[in-house]
């Protein structure tokens, strides 16, 4: 059974992997049994991305960004999907930033005065399989309210 406490506005971190799949899944269920409104983020940390940058440190070109763009719209729309047929209210934001994904996750969980964040954490191998993710385990060190995370 579900806690007595009243999720108002429920933030999930969307990257594409299945575990942020998952969790979206959770999220949604979640609204339903309490009403909440959804917010979908997807963060592009253009520090990280120099593979696919202009070859500058940090800067992202338009080409990758429109890329990125367009795969995180498609995920949302799967979320969108679920959520329409069920009467939840559902708004998605892409961010790009040269700050850190958790930094920016967490900032805007605070902005928005959400109340629950859910993410999801990839399946690894070996070793490894057992470790949190590093954003995930970030989250959960740094968020204001309380953390899900899927797996």
């Amino acid at each position: 059974m579900f806690p007595q406490k009243t999720f108002l506005r429920i933030l999930i971190g969307l990257d594409g992997s299945e575990s942020s799949f998952e969790a979206a899944d959770y999220a949604v269920s979640l609204a339903k049994h309490y009403g909440s409104e959804l917010i979908a983020i997807h963060v592009i940390p253009s520090k990280s991305v120099l593979g696919h940058s202009s070859g500058m440190f940090g800067v992202v070109t338009p080409a990758f960004l429109k890329k990125v763009t367009e795969e995180a719209e498609m995920w949302f729309a799967v979320t969108k999907e679920n959520t329409k047929q069920l009467g939840i209210s559902l708004k998605t934001q892409i961010i790009s930033t040269g700050e850190s994904p958790i930094k920016e996750i967490v900032e805007f969980a605070l902005r928005e005065q959400v109340d629950l964040i859910i993410v999801g954490t990839r399946g690894r191998s070996g070793i490894k399989r057992m470790l949190l993710g590093s954003t995930a385990s970030g989250v959960v060190t740094y968020a204001h309210c309380p953390v899900l995370i899927v797996k």
